[in-house]
């Protein structure tokens, strides 16, 4: 092998059709299996489609297609295998932060467009003792520095192809680059590496092997396409790190929006309790409604805990509706309709000399479940009778909420949405623009009972 003309490259499992689009790119190649043995330093660079491309001794550099495992990672003396082990079901991909204009577009090109959504494993480290224990793991950002990453997956930024030195305690440590089995242009590939190899190897690589693909010797119709493309990458790069720092924007304000509605409207749909009666107190005057909290008018005038709320409307000046509020992990239960139709209605006919314009007794059942999934509060209208018999309305907080949502979006009016609660009876639909009713609503017993 010494008179072998350089770099010599080793093609270890490599179809057949690769082999013939590549070899004619080195000085010396060779088609192996994995189990052939060789002996490294009469090579110069390894390009395998092996499962194992760490088994190879340290003086190869390596392009990986499809590898499950690469050399040793050491922390201190220990070593512990490079391995894809991590299973996700992250969809799509984005080349790794930091990777070069040019080298993004290629792995933009041939890497991440063709990832499927499928399940995939990502690389990982596993420490395990003597360090931290078997929960001692590396598996995203640059595994701990174990590698430059080219591309991740997942939110969690899970490592799906990447760069490193082989051995980094070397002098010069031989360098592998481990592409995914689905990676494209292994022709374009093996370039860029011999490309990279030829400045970081030099006297392994001592030409340039890819002079056919720089702007250099190409005849002028070559050359403005290469310079098309070298433009395109150029911006390329520039709009994704546009994107990436808008999107990065949008994702913060996403958050501190959930933090805000979470703590606001949403509590209609997620609270019991004070924060349930002080959610839906803000709802209803955001519709315009004058509402009284009647907790401190009890305490100094009857003593006893009756309605949560007493709502009033300018629009109608002698209507004025005795609310409670109450939330439900489970379903909402009947027992609780009747109450506020008994001793509130009571007290206030005596307070005012006349009964109340109306009752509604507001419900927010199954907190903790999807609203979209929820089932009807209390579905059949019989259980709702006592409402019914005092001109007023089971409510559910779903229907507020949208109503308030719709207001909030100019779908409705807040007047159109006051007036259907005014003239409520039984189970108030909340209005929909376009129909006289909302077919989204839960429905309840048709056969019994009266809808407004």
């Amino acid at each position: 092998m010494s008179e072998a003309p350089h770099p010599r490259v080793l093609f270890e499992d490599v179809p057949d059709d690769v082999f013939s689009e590549l070899a004619p790119l080195v000085g010396t190649a060779i088609q192996i299996g994995n189990d052939d043995p060789i002996h490294a330093s009469d090579w110069d660079l390894l390009v395998t489609f092996s499962w194992d491309a760490g088994s190879r001794e340290g003086a190869l550099h390596i392009l990986s297609f499809g590898a499950e495992h690469l050399d040793l990672v050491y922390k201190g003396s220990h070593g512990s295998a490079l391995r894809k082990a991590n299973t996700t079901h992250a969809r799509g991909g984005d080349v790794a932060h930091g990777v070069a204009p040019d080298l993004a577009g290629l792995v933009r090109r041939t890497v991440v467009e063709r990832i499927s959504p499928d399940e995939r494993t990502t690389w990982m480290v596993s420490w395990g003792d003597p360090f931290s224990g078997p929960d001692d793991i590396d598996m995203t950002d640059d595994l701990d520095g174990a590698c430059e990453p080219l591309v991740h997956v997942g939110e969690e930024r899970f490592v799906y192809a990447l760069h490193r030195p082989r051995d980094p305690r070397r002098e010069h440590p031989t360098l592998c680059w481990a592409l995914p089995a689905e990676t494209a242009g292994h022709r374009e590939w093996l370039l860029y590496v011999l490309d990279q190899l030829r400045v970081y190897d030099p006297d392994k690589f001592p030409s340039d092997p890819s002079w056919q693909t720089r702007e250099t010797w190409a005849p002028p119709p070559l050359g403005v396409v290469m310079r098309r493309r070298a433009d395109l990458e150029v911006d390329w790069a520039a709009a994704q790190t546009v994107f990436e720092e808008k999107r990065r924007e949008l994702a913060e304000e996403v958050e501190s929006q959930v933090r805000v509605a979470a703590a606001g409207v949403w509590r209609l749909l997620t609270a019991q309790g004070d924060d349930l009666i002080a959610a839906v107190t803000d709802a209803l005057r955001d519709l315009g409604f004058d509402v009284r909290d009647m907790d401190g008018h009890h305490d100094a005038k009857t003593g006893a805990k009756l309605e949560d709320l007493r709502v009033s409307d300018s629009d109608d000046h002698a209507w004025e509706c005795l609310v409670e509020v109450k939330g439900y992990t489970k379903g909402a239960k009947v027992n609780d309709v009747q109450q506020i139709t008994g001793r509130p209605s009571v007290h206030y006919a005596a307070e005012e000399g006349r009964p109340p314009s109306s009752v509604w007794h507001v419900v927010n059942s199954f907190l903790g479940t999807d609203p979209s999934s929820r089932p009807p509060a209390i579905p059949s209208d019989l259980d709702l009778n006592p409402l019914t018999t005092a001109d007023g309305a089971l409510i559910d907080t779903r229907d507020l909420y949208l109503a308030w949502r719709d207001v909030a979006t100019g779908t409705v009016t807040a007047a159109e949405v006051r007036e259907s609660l005014r003239q409520a009876v039984t189970r108030w639909r909340r209005p929909v623009a376009g129909s006289d009713a909302n077919p989204a609503a839960p429905a309840g017993d048709e056969d019994a009972g009266t809808d407004a």
